[in-house]
């Protein structure tokens, strides 16, 4: 539009201006250009306007993608450390950083499909956004990870906030009218008097939260000094087994389970063993939990599985044997889509019986994952073994244990080689709990096996006290399987059974 009068005139006299203005809900771009006559006055001024609506919230909507995560709303990781190092930058009590990876999303996750999982993401989102201290960031760093920033606190307070996340996580979520615990693992950190940046507080949080997780997860850890060499030791590790998956550096052993009532071996169980140049014989206590940790377990598990499977129906067709074949699996093995289906079909492809395999889940897997008691089901009905292995070492009820598909029982070793306690009583209650597993298992149907047997006494123990089967370095230590065949019950001997050296 038009506007006259000298004011305008002569504050437009310099040349055009532009401005925005909102106007309600729209929004205008006004360029204001002065109309001058001959004598070179400014006799009027010319105003466009140009209604930008669209366009602001565009960019805003630009401005925010760039800064939050898309999924859940919160502050992603560029956003995270921007006012991370705006709150070290400020004077006050210190800078707490919580880090926190939920514990068995990837076991929703695969599951339920990456939908669900995404729900549950943000729901967990928003149990965060709940717990953040006013002046709080909370942000997602990818993945099922997300940190809360919050300034100007002290270590009483973080350690509050700390146990707060725990708890509440603790709290199952509720999605479809099922509920899902997956709890979380919670490295904590504060700047306190150091001055630190964001980067090194992040990443001594991150050490923090691998040390929860290491302890069984659904807790919090403080970081503490000389933390951080282990964790990258751990790295490391994860990374060397990643090289040496398909390599000849991983390799199987197999270990006997003999017949205490004829002295035959009539089973062996595959045990991965990982031998490297630089690090030697590595412990499978140190390397499968962090396979497991990584998700490097599916892959190992399918070969060892095939593996294992091959060499014993190579040794039955050989020998006109019946043998089993045990192989160990994870929970994050057995709650993958059809992965009993699976199961049968290489033993469909390779021409095996699904009596010669049989399936081992630590008794810990079946008190926390009831998800994996169909798969079992169906691997028992297609007629695959399924033992529980550590038993009594778990959270079993007796109510639940009549749910199990199991075929096998196997005793774990510290009760077993409790019966050779110099301590009268202490041995006495070691036989009782024997004594118990092997009702258990009579009521069950199940066969019953004492592992842990390393001499002749303990041998004689558990024949005694009515075992069905025997594992244990009594019979050789893990090897060929055929030095594991030749194992000799009565002698407590193994023969010709030479165990590759520095095997435990």
């Amino acid at each position: 539009r038009r506007e006259r009068g000298a004011g305008r005139g002569a504050e437009a006299a310099a040349g055009s201006r532009t401005a925005s203005v909102d106007v309600g809900p729209l929004f205008y771009e006004l360029r204001a250009v002065p109309e001058r006559p001959l004598d070179d006055g400014v006799e009027s001024v010319l105003v466009a306007a140009r209604e930008m609506t669209r366009r602001r919230d565009a960019e805003r909507r630009l401005g925010h993608a760039a800064m939050h995560d898309p999924l859940t709303g919160l502050a992603n990781r560029v956003l995270v450390r921007e006012r991370a190092e705006w709150m070290l930058g400020t004077r006050g009590r210190g800078v707490a950083v919580l880090l926190l990876d939920l514990d068995r999303f990837k076991l929703v996750n695969d599951s339920y499909g990456h939908g669900l999982g995404d729900e549950l993401l943000v729901l967990a989102a928003q149990r965060a956004e709940r717990l953040s201290p006013r002046g709080g960031t909370v942000g997602r760093l990818g993945g099922d990870e997300f940190v809360i920033v919050v300034p100007d606190t002290s270590r009483a307070r973080t350690e509050e906030l700390a146990r707060a996340v725990v708890e509440a996580f603790d709290e199952p979520f509720v999605l479809h009218d099922e509920e899902f615990t997956v709890g979380c693992s919670l490295g904590v950190v504060h700047s306190g008097d150091r001055a630190q940046n964001w980067d090194e507080l992040l990443r001594l949080a991150d050490v923090a939260m691998y040390r929860a997780k290491a302890a069984g997860g659904a807790c919090f850890r403080w970081f503490e000094e000389g933390l951080g060499d282990t964790a990258r030791q751990r790295l490391q590790l994860a990374a060397d087994l990643r090289r040496a998956a398909g390599s000849d550096e991983l390799g199987v052993a197999y270990q006997p389970e003999v017949d205490l009532r004829t002295g035959q071996a009539i089973a062996v169980e595959a045990l991965m063993r990982w031998s490297t140049p630089t690090r030697g014989n590595v412990p499978p206590c140190e390397f499968i939990p962090v396979a497991e940790e990584t998700g490097l377990i599916v892959g190992l598990g399918r070969w060892i599985m095939h593996d294992a499977v091959v060499a014993v129906a190579e040794h039955n067709r050989r020998t006109s044997s019946d043998v089993r074949m045990w192989v160990n699996v994870s929970a994050r093995q057995l709650t993958g889509p059809d992965v009993a289906a699976g199961i049968v079909e290489l033993l469909r492809e390779l021409d095996v019986p699904t009596r010669w395999l049989g399936i081992e889940v630590t008794e810990s897997v079946l008190a926390d994952d009831e998800r994996v008691l169909p798969t079992l089901v169906a691997l028992r009905d297609a007629g695959i073994g399924v033992a529980v292995d550590d038993f009594g070492t778990g959270y079993s009820s007796f109510a639940r244990l009549r749910d199990y598909p199991v075929t096998l029982l196997k005793i774990d070793r510290a009760f077993v080689q409790g019966l050779a306690d110099p301590s009268p009583e202490a041995a006495e209650r070691a036989a009782h709990i024997v004594r118990a597993v092997v009702a258990v298992g009579r009521a069950l149907g199940a066969d019953v096996v004492a592992e842990g047997v390393e001499d002749v006494e303990l041998l004689r123990h558990v024949r005694t006290l009515g075992c069905d089967l025997a594992q244990g370095y009594v019979f050789g230590r893990p090897g060929t399987l055929a030095g594991a065949m030749s194992a000799d019950g009565h002698a407590g001997q193994a023969s010709g059974h030479e165990a590759p050296a520095g095997v435990r």
